[in-house]
């Protein structure tokens, strides 16, 4: 399982003006181990995300978790994107490896 995960407080992560500046300053800072990346981005959907209350984080989350400036900051901090499936499969391996961070996302 991730050693630790990466998440902000509320008011970070409603501040939807640095939230790209956020996520990237936590990737560039992440000590070495594997993380768990706990976010919600999504699309909006009609019918559904009028009562969602987050609605326009998760699109904004979306906007900046596939951008370009955070694969950028991905590289320049040496991170291997993993999903839980790696985490579960080669739990051994994942630990001895843990010199270079990884973020867990959904399998």
């Amino acid at each position: 399982m991730p050693q630790a995960r990466l998440s902000f407080a509320p008011c970070e992560r409603r501040d939807l003006a640095l939230l790209g500046a956020s996520w990237l300053k936590a990737l560039s800072h992440l000590p070495p181990g594997t993380f768990e990346l706990a976010c919600h981005p999504g699309f909006f959907e009609r019918g559904f995300s009028e009562t969602d209350r987050i609605h326009l984080q998760r699109e904004e989350e979306l906007h900046w978790l596939t951008g370009a400036a955070m694969l950028s900051a991905v590289r320049e901090a040496g991170i291997e994107l993993i999903t839980y499936r790696e985490i579960v499969e080669q739990p051994v391996s994942r630990a001895a490896a843990a010199r270079t961070p990884a973020l867990g996302g959904s399998a």
